[in-house]
């Protein structure tokens, strides 16, 4: 069985991103990628999932969101944050059977023990920060985090 991590930073401009631990010698690997529109996050992670499929047939993909907890007044901003959370996470358990017990949701200060690893695999400079938290999000969910 092969794991895969998947995390999620909604927003304004949602990042989301796939990793692969190091396994069996394999080194660690992912994509990252970030978007307004969030159909389009899920047709890109979606078209990922099924390249990923086809390259290994047993695989168990775990799902990250990060969680807006802003107090006081709500921006239009923030409640657009907030409905991104739910939708995503929603769709996750739902549409893609995962099952909730595969999904979880996260505060935004979890993801920075894996932004080394991120930026590592994803380069340090020249990518957009939506998508280095994502992918932190999904290496911190594969170290048990």
């Amino acid at each position: 069985m092969t794991d895969i991590y998947i995390g999620c930073d909604p927003g304004g401009t949602t990042g989301v991103a796939w990793y692969r631990p190091e396994q069996s010698g394999l080194p660690a690997i992912g994509k990252a990628y970030e978007s307004t529109d969030p159909q389009t996050i899920l047709t890109w992670l979606e078209d990922e999932e099924l390249d990923l499929m086809e390259l290994h047939y047993d695989l168990n993909f775990h799902y990250t969101v990060e969680a807006f907890n802003g107090g006081g007044y709500r921006t239009t901003d923030a409640i657009q944050t907030l409905e991104l959370v739910g939708f995503f996470y929603h769709t996750f358990a739902g549409s893609w059977n995962a099952g909730y017990d595969h999904v979880r949701k996260v505060g935004s200060s979890q993801r920075m023990s894996g932004m080394r690893e991120a930026q590592r695999i994803l380069g340090p400079t020249g990518t957009p920060p939506h998508k280095w938290d994502a992918f932190s999000h999904a290496v911190v969910h594969s170290r048990g985090g």
